[in-house]
């Protein structure tokens, strides 16, 4: 799961994405004025990388027991404060 993902839930009006269709796929371009939302989107785009590069593998990984993620790290499902 994505760890930048919910920064830019939470942030969506303070930055701008555009998509351009291309002959072989697509284009996505996201800027910010803000620092922290252009750090959140680069992470982002790392993890999207991941994801592209290792698969679903990648993906897993962070929902299963990466921090954060959805049975690991705080607030996760089997992490501290999850069911006994």
């Amino acid at each position: 799961m994505s760890q930048s993902l919910p920064t830019l839930f939470r942030n969506a009006r303070g930055y701008r994405r555009q998509l351009t269709l291309t002959p072989t796929g697509i284009i996505a371009e996201e800027t910010s004025d803000d620092p922290a939302l252009t750090d959140a989107i680069r992470a982002h785009a790392r993890e999207v990388t991941g994801f592209v590069r290792d698969g679903m593998p990648a993906m897993m990984q962070g929902m299963m027991g990466g921090p954060g993620g959805m049975m690991g790290g705080p607030g996760g499902m089997m992490g501290p404060g999850g069911p006994p």
